[in-house]
Protein backbone atom coordinates (compact mmCIF):
# COMPACT_ATOMS: atom_id res chain seq x y z
CA UNK A 1 0.00 0.00 0.00
CA UNK A 2 2.89 2.39 0.84
CA UNK A 3 4.39 1.43 -2.16
CA UNK A 4 1.47 2.21 -4.56
CA UNK A 5 1.28 5.85 -3.03
CA UNK A 6 5.14 6.47 -3.24
CA UNK A 7 4.38 5.23 -7.14
CA UNK A 8 1.55 8.23 -7.15
CA UNK A 9 3.99 10.82 -5.35
CA UNK A 10 6.34 9.98 -8.34
CA UNK A 11 3.92 10.74 -10.96
CA UNK A 12 3.19 13.91 -9.63
CA UNK A 13 6.79 14.90 -8.42
CA UNK A 14 7.50 17.44 -11.26
CA UNK A 15 4.95 19.95 -10.35
CA UNK A 16 5.15 19.29 -7.02
CA UNK A 17 8.85 19.97 -7.18
CA UNK A 18 7.73 23.88 -8.30
CA UNK A 19 6.46 24.38 -4.94
CA UNK A 20 8.50 21.99 -3.06
CA UNK A 21 11.78 24.01 -4.57
CA UNK A 22 13.07 26.99 -1.88
CA UNK A 23 11.32 25.85 0.87
CA UNK A 24 13.57 22.93 2.30
CA UNK A 25 15.26 24.02 4.91
CA UNK A 26 16.66 22.02 7.81
CA UNK A 27 15.65 22.23 11.43
CA UNK A 28 16.62 25.37 13.56
CA UNK A 29 19.50 24.96 15.61
CA UNK A 30 17.70 25.97 18.47
CA UNK A 31 15.40 22.77 18.00
CA UNK A 32 15.76 21.43 21.47
CA UNK A 33 13.09 18.16 21.09
CA UNK A 34 14.69 15.30 21.91
CA UNK A 35 11.77 13.78 20.09
CA UNK A 36 12.46 14.94 16.94
CA UNK A 37 13.71 11.83 15.07
CA UNK A 38 10.40 10.32 15.89
CA UNK A 39 8.68 13.50 15.23
CA UNK A 40 9.93 13.30 11.82
CA UNK A 41 9.30 9.77 10.98
CA UNK A 42 5.64 11.27 12.15
CA UNK A 43 5.61 13.41 9.89
CA UNK A 44 6.67 11.24 6.80
CA UNK A 45 4.45 8.85 6.98
CA UNK A 46 1.98 11.32 7.23
CA UNK A 47 2.73 12.89 4.12
CA UNK A 48 3.41 9.19 2.05
CA UNK A 49 -0.79 9.35 2.45
CA UNK A 50 -1.50 12.70 1.05
CA UNK A 51 -3.14 12.51 -2.30
CA UNK A 52 -1.41 15.21 -4.23
CA UNK A 53 -4.22 14.82 -7.18
CA UNK A 54 -7.11 16.10 -4.92
CA UNK A 55 -4.77 18.45 -2.55
CA UNK A 56 -6.43 16.26 0.41
CA UNK A 57 -5.27 13.27 2.51
CA UNK A 58 -6.56 9.48 1.15
CA UNK A 59 -9.87 8.83 0.54
CA UNK A 60 -11.32 11.83 2.69
CA UNK A 61 -14.73 12.64 1.93
CA UNK A 62 -15.77 15.02 3.86
CA UNK A 63 -12.23 17.49 4.08
CA UNK A 64 -12.53 18.25 7.74
CA UNK A 65 -10.01 15.23 8.89
CA UNK A 66 -7.59 16.61 6.15
CA UNK A 67 -7.81 20.54 7.51
CA UNK A 68 -6.73 18.72 11.12
CA UNK A 69 -3.94 16.59 9.30
CA UNK A 70 -2.52 19.84 7.71
CA UNK A 71 -2.83 21.79 10.96
CA UNK A 72 -0.81 19.07 12.83
CA UNK A 73 1.82 19.22 9.59
CA UNK A 74 1.67 23.06 10.11
CA UNK A 75 2.09 22.78 13.96
CA UNK A 76 5.00 20.42 13.44
CA UNK A 77 6.71 22.96 11.21
CA UNK A 78 6.04 26.36 13.67
CA UNK A 79 7.43 23.72 16.50
CA UNK A 80 10.70 22.82 14.91
CA UNK A 81 11.55 25.68 12.30
CA UNK A 82 11.83 23.16 9.90
CA UNK A 83 10.38 24.68 6.82
CA UNK A 84 10.87 21.40 4.20
CA UNK A 85 7.35 20.84 4.04
CA UNK A 86 5.86 24.16 3.15
CA UNK A 87 5.13 22.99 -0.08
CA UNK A 88 2.32 20.88 1.19
CA UNK A 89 0.84 24.04 2.12
CA UNK A 90 0.91 25.45 -0.85
CA UNK A 91 -0.41 22.45 -2.79
CA UNK A 92 -3.41 22.20 -0.35
CA UNK A 93 -4.16 25.93 -1.29
CA UNK A 94 -3.89 25.69 -5.01
CA UNK A 95 -6.26 22.70 -5.27
CA UNK A 96 -10.37 22.58 -5.40
CA UNK A 97 -11.93 26.19 -4.87
CA UNK A 98 -9.68 27.39 -2.03
CA UNK A 99 -8.48 30.60 -3.42
CA UNK A 100 -12.15 31.27 -3.98
CA UNK A 101 -13.99 30.18 -0.89
CA UNK A 102 -10.92 29.21 1.35
CA UNK A 103 -12.62 25.27 0.83
CA UNK A 104 -11.53 22.76 -1.28
CA UNK A 105 -15.54 21.73 -2.03
CA UNK A 106 -18.18 22.40 -0.05
CA UNK A 107 -19.83 19.36 1.87
CA UNK A 108 -23.04 21.66 3.71
CA UNK A 109 -21.63 21.40 6.90
CA UNK A 110 -20.35 24.76 8.74
CA UNK A 111 -18.00 22.23 11.27
CA UNK A 112 -16.60 20.71 7.85
CA UNK A 113 -15.49 24.40 7.07
CA UNK A 114 -14.28 26.00 10.10
CA UNK A 115 -12.04 23.27 10.26
CA UNK A 116 -10.20 24.56 7.46
CA UNK A 117 -10.97 28.12 8.88
CA UNK A 118 -8.96 27.47 11.76
CA UNK A 119 -6.13 25.71 9.43
CA UNK A 120 -6.27 28.72 7.27
CA UNK A 121 -5.40 30.60 10.67
CA UNK A 122 -2.38 28.44 11.66
CA UNK A 123 -0.65 28.92 8.02
CA UNK A 124 -1.14 32.60 8.09
CA UNK A 125 0.91 32.55 11.82
CA UNK A 126 3.44 30.17 10.03
CA UNK A 127 4.32 32.09 6.61
CA UNK A 128 2.74 35.46 7.41
CA UNK A 129 1.27 35.16 3.81
CA UNK A 130 -2.24 36.97 3.57
CA UNK A 131 -3.66 34.82 1.45
CA UNK A 132 -4.21 32.44 4.15
CA UNK A 133 -6.19 34.42 6.20
CA UNK A 134 -8.35 35.83 3.63
CA UNK A 135 -9.30 31.72 2.87
CA UNK A 136 -10.03 32.12 7.24
CA UNK A 137 -12.01 34.99 6.84
CA UNK A 138 -13.89 34.30 3.48
CA UNK A 139 -15.24 30.79 5.20
CA UNK A 140 -16.08 32.64 8.65
CA UNK A 141 -17.47 35.30 6.99
CA UNK A 142 -19.38 32.97 5.08
CA UNK A 143 -21.24 32.32 7.87
CA UNK A 144 -22.43 35.33 8.92
CA UNK A 145 -26.02 34.17 7.77
CA UNK A 146 -26.20 31.23 9.18
CA UNK A 147 -27.15 31.64 12.88
CA UNK A 148 -29.76 29.52 13.22
CA UNK A 149 -33.56 30.75 14.23
CA UNK A 150 -33.69 27.94 16.65
CA UNK A 151 -32.13 26.61 19.70
CA UNK A 152 -31.81 30.29 20.71
CA UNK A 153 -29.42 31.21 17.98
CA UNK A 154 -26.41 29.10 17.98
CA UNK A 155 -24.47 27.98 14.71
CA UNK A 156 -26.53 24.89 13.24
CA UNK A 157 -24.53 21.93 12.29
CA UNK A 158 -25.43 21.93 8.62
CA UNK A 159 -26.74 24.35 6.42
CA UNK A 160 -30.15 25.68 7.80
CA UNK A 161 -32.41 23.86 6.06
CA UNK A 162 -30.35 22.25 3.74
CA UNK A 163 -28.80 19.01 5.93
CA UNK A 164 -26.97 16.52 3.46
CA UNK A 165 -28.16 13.47 4.58
CA UNK A 166 -32.09 14.25 4.98
CA UNK A 167 -32.31 13.66 8.22
CA UNK A 168 -35.77 15.30 9.76
CA UNK A 169 -34.06 17.23 12.67
CA UNK A 170 -32.27 20.78 12.88
CA UNK A 171 -29.07 20.45 14.96
CA UNK A 172 -26.92 22.78 17.08
CA UNK A 173 -23.93 21.06 18.02
CA UNK A 174 -21.19 21.72 20.93
CA UNK A 175 -18.62 21.50 18.21
CA UNK A 176 -19.67 23.57 15.41
CA UNK A 177 -19.78 26.64 17.92
CA UNK A 178 -16.51 25.84 19.75
CA UNK A 179 -15.08 25.75 16.57
CA UNK A 180 -16.69 29.44 15.53
CA UNK A 181 -15.69 30.97 18.90
CA UNK A 182 -12.11 29.92 17.84
CA UNK A 183 -12.09 31.39 14.57
CA UNK A 184 -13.86 34.34 15.27
CA UNK A 185 -11.93 34.94 18.22
CA UNK A 186 -8.37 34.26 16.60
CA UNK A 187 -10.00 36.37 13.67
CA UNK A 188 -10.24 39.23 16.20
CA UNK A 189 -6.51 39.29 16.91
CA UNK A 190 -5.17 39.13 13.39
CA UNK A 191 -7.22 41.19 10.88
CA UNK A 192 -7.04 45.13 10.51
CA UNK A 193 -8.24 47.43 12.99
CA UNK A 194 -11.48 48.07 11.44
CA UNK A 195 -12.56 44.76 11.05
CA UNK A 196 -12.18 43.43 14.84
CA UNK A 197 -14.71 45.08 16.35
CA UNK A 198 -17.09 42.54 14.33
CA UNK A 199 -15.17 39.43 14.81
CA UNK A 200 -15.12 40.06 18.64
CA UNK A 201 -19.18 40.56 18.42
CA UNK A 202 -19.08 37.57 16.94
CA UNK A 203 -17.37 35.30 19.60
CA UNK A 204 -18.98 36.85 22.42
CA UNK A 205 -22.54 36.14 21.08
CA UNK A 206 -20.76 32.76 20.80
CA UNK A 207 -20.04 32.49 24.49
CA UNK A 208 -22.92 34.32 25.70
CA UNK A 209 -24.79 31.24 23.77
CA UNK A 210 -22.22 28.72 25.93
CA UNK A 211 -22.70 30.46 29.17
CA UNK A 212 -25.83 32.09 29.20
CA UNK A 213 -27.95 30.73 26.22
CA UNK A 214 -29.40 27.53 24.97
CA UNK A 215 -26.00 26.22 24.40
CA UNK A 216 -25.89 25.89 28.04
CA UNK A 217 -27.88 23.07 27.95
CA UNK A 218 -25.20 21.18 26.49
CA UNK A 219 -22.47 21.81 29.51
CA UNK A 220 -23.06 19.08 32.60
CA UNK A 221 -22.77 20.26 36.40
CA UNK A 222 -18.82 19.21 36.21
CA UNK A 223 -18.56 20.91 32.89
CA UNK A 224 -18.44 18.39 30.20
CA UNK A 225 -19.82 19.07 27.11
CA UNK A 226 -22.28 16.67 25.89
CA UNK A 227 -22.49 16.12 21.92
CA UNK A 228 -26.16 18.05 20.37
CA UNK A 229 -29.02 19.72 20.76
CA UNK A 230 -32.02 18.83 18.41
CA UNK A 231 -35.27 20.88 17.30
CA UNK A 232 -38.27 18.91 17.47
CA UNK A 233 -41.21 21.18 16.94
CA UNK A 234 -41.24 24.21 19.38
CA UNK A 235 -38.60 22.19 21.55
CA UNK A 236 -34.73 21.96 21.78
CA UNK A 237 -33.83 18.93 23.14
CA UNK A 238 -30.69 17.54 24.71
CA UNK A 239 -30.14 14.35 22.56
CA UNK A 240 -27.80 11.54 23.31
CA UNK A 241 -27.13 12.80 27.16
CA UNK A 242 -23.18 11.59 28.41
CA UNK A 243 -22.35 11.00 24.44
CA UNK A 244 -19.30 13.50 24.65
CA UNK A 245 -16.05 13.34 22.53
CA UNK A 246 -12.20 14.73 23.41
CA UNK A 247 -12.94 16.51 20.73
CA UNK A 248 -15.50 18.95 22.35
CA UNK A 249 -13.76 19.70 25.56
CA UNK A 250 -10.12 20.27 23.48
CA UNK A 251 -11.87 22.77 20.51
CA UNK A 252 -13.71 24.51 24.03
CA UNK A 253 -10.81 25.04 25.50
CA UNK A 254 -8.62 26.76 22.18
CA UNK A 255 -11.97 29.02 22.01
CA UNK A 256 -11.89 30.17 25.47
CA UNK A 257 -8.36 30.68 25.32
CA UNK A 258 -8.77 32.49 22.12
CA UNK A 259 -11.39 34.54 23.52
CA UNK A 260 -8.90 35.36 26.57
CA UNK A 261 -6.63 36.56 24.11
CA UNK A 262 -9.44 38.72 22.64
CA UNK A 263 -10.66 40.19 25.48
CA UNK A 264 -7.97 40.10 28.44
CA UNK A 265 -10.97 38.48 30.86
CA UNK A 266 -8.86 36.15 32.45
CA UNK A 267 -11.88 34.84 34.38
CA UNK A 268 -12.40 32.63 31.21
CA UNK A 269 -9.14 30.72 32.05
CA UNK A 270 -11.08 29.79 34.96
CA UNK A 271 -13.59 28.27 33.13
CA UNK A 272 -10.85 26.53 30.81
CA UNK A 273 -9.14 24.86 34.09
CA UNK A 274 -12.33 23.57 35.29
CA UNK A 275 -13.03 21.75 31.80
CA UNK A 276 -9.15 20.58 31.48
CA UNK A 277 -9.18 19.00 35.17
CA UNK A 278 -12.42 17.30 34.62
CA UNK A 279 -11.51 15.88 31.50
CA UNK A 280 -8.21 14.79 33.03
CA UNK A 281 -8.64 14.12 36.42
CA UNK A 282 -8.48 10.36 37.56
CA UNK A 283 -11.87 9.31 37.32
CA UNK A 284 -12.80 10.86 34.36
CA UNK A 285 -14.31 9.03 31.59
CA UNK A 286 -11.74 10.68 29.56
CA UNK A 287 -8.60 8.78 31.16
CA UNK A 288 -7.60 5.05 31.39
CA UNK A 289 -4.41 4.50 33.13
CA UNK A 290 -3.69 8.39 32.97
CA UNK A 291 -3.90 8.43 28.89
CA UNK A 292 -6.51 9.83 26.82
CA UNK A 293 -9.32 7.44 26.20
CA UNK A 294 -12.64 8.25 23.59
CA UNK A 295 -15.49 6.41 25.73
CA UNK A 296 -18.07 7.06 23.46
CA UNK A 297 -16.41 5.29 20.20
CA UNK A 298 -17.75 1.84 20.90
CA UNK A 299 -16.75 0.84 17.40
CA UNK A 300 -12.96 1.96 17.42
CA UNK A 301 -10.90 0.60 16.69
CA UNK A 302 -12.90 -1.16 13.55
CA UNK A 303 -14.10 -0.43 9.85
CA UNK A 304 -17.01 1.65 11.13
CA UNK A 305 -14.60 3.89 13.20
CA UNK A 306 -13.75 7.35 11.32
CA UNK A 307 -14.36 10.54 12.77
CA UNK A 308 -13.33 9.91 15.91
CA UNK A 309 -9.98 8.36 15.01
CA UNK A 310 -8.55 11.89 15.31
CA UNK A 311 -10.60 13.60 18.41
CA UNK A 312 -8.15 13.44 20.30
CA UNK A 313 -5.24 15.60 18.73
CA UNK A 314 -7.83 18.18 18.67
CA UNK A 315 -7.75 18.01 22.55
CA UNK A 316 -4.34 17.36 23.20
CA UNK A 317 -3.77 21.08 21.04
CA UNK A 318 -6.93 22.32 23.24
CA UNK A 319 -4.62 21.50 26.22
CA UNK A 320 -1.57 22.75 24.66
CA UNK A 321 -3.37 26.36 24.21
CA UNK A 322 -4.59 26.44 27.68
CA UNK A 323 -1.08 25.39 28.96
CA UNK A 324 0.99 28.13 26.77
CA UNK A 325 -1.25 31.06 28.71
CA UNK A 326 1.10 30.64 31.05
CA UNK A 327 -2.02 31.17 34.18
CA UNK A 328 -3.38 27.93 34.11
CA UNK A 329 -3.86 26.46 37.83
CA UNK A 330 -4.29 22.84 35.69
CA UNK A 331 -2.67 22.61 32.37
CA UNK A 332 0.72 20.98 32.86
CA UNK A 333 3.24 19.81 29.86
CA UNK A 334 3.84 16.41 32.15
CA UNK A 335 0.05 15.63 30.86
CA UNK A 336 1.12 16.29 27.73
CA UNK A 337 4.61 14.21 27.40
CA UNK A 338 2.26 11.31 29.00
CA UNK A 339 0.37 11.14 26.03
CA UNK A 340 3.14 11.65 23.44
CA UNK A 341 5.36 8.94 25.64
CA UNK A 342 2.28 6.34 25.48
CA UNK A 343 2.08 6.07 22.01
CA UNK A 344 3.76 2.86 20.05
CA UNK A 345 4.20 2.95 16.61
CA UNK A 346 4.67 0.10 14.25
CA UNK A 347 7.42 2.00 11.57
CA UNK A 348 6.62 5.37 12.43
CA UNK A 349 3.08 4.65 12.01
CA UNK A 350 0.18 5.26 14.59
CA UNK A 351 -2.98 3.32 14.99
CA UNK A 352 -6.61 4.48 16.86
CA UNK A 353 -5.13 3.16 20.36
CA UNK A 354 -2.72 5.19 22.33
CA UNK A 355 -1.48 2.82 24.89
CA UNK A 356 -0.01 -0.56 24.28
CA UNK A 357 1.83 -2.48 22.19
CA UNK A 358 0.06 -1.73 18.81
CA UNK A 359 -2.61 -4.51 17.84
CA UNK A 360 -4.04 -5.96 14.25
CA UNK A 361 -6.89 -3.48 14.37
CA UNK A 362 -5.46 -0.72 15.04
CA UNK A 363 -5.64 0.21 10.81
CA UNK A 364 -3.51 3.17 10.81
CA UNK A 365 -4.64 5.90 8.65
CA UNK A 366 -4.12 9.08 8.10
CA UNK A 367 -6.48 10.19 10.80
CA UNK A 368 -4.64 8.10 13.23
CA UNK A 369 -1.48 9.43 12.61
CA UNK A 370 -2.23 12.82 12.26
CA UNK A 371 -3.93 13.12 16.35
CA UNK A 372 -0.64 10.71 17.06
CA UNK A 373 1.39 14.01 15.59
CA UNK A 374 -0.95 16.16 17.36
CA UNK A 375 0.26 14.34 20.38
CA UNK A 376 4.04 14.25 19.49
CA UNK A 377 4.20 17.89 18.95
CA UNK A 378 2.13 19.14 21.84
CA UNK A 379 4.62 19.40 24.67
CA UNK A 380 6.76 20.98 23.06
CA UNK A 381 7.06 25.32 22.19
CA UNK A 382 5.98 26.45 18.71
CA UNK A 383 7.45 29.34 17.03
CA UNK A 384 6.15 31.79 14.75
Amino acid sequence: MIANRRVRWAAVAGAVAVLLAGCASEPSSGETDIDAPRRMRAVERLLERYDHGTGLWENDASTWQSANALNSLIDYMRGTGDRRYLGYVEWTYAHGEVARTGLPRTTGYNDDELWWALAWINAFDLTGQERYLTAARTIVDGLDEQRASFCGGGMPWARVGVDPQLRPWRQVNSITNALYLSATAQLGVRVEAADRSRYRAHATATWDWFARGAGGALVDSAGVLNDHLDQYENTCVLVDENTRWTYGQGEMLTGIVALYRLTGNAQLLGIADRIAATTTREGSPFIRDGILDEPSATGCPGSSCHDAEIYRGVFVRGYRDLLRTGRSQVASVDFLTRQANSLRDTNGEYGFRWQGVPQADDHPNFATQAAALDALNAPHRTTP
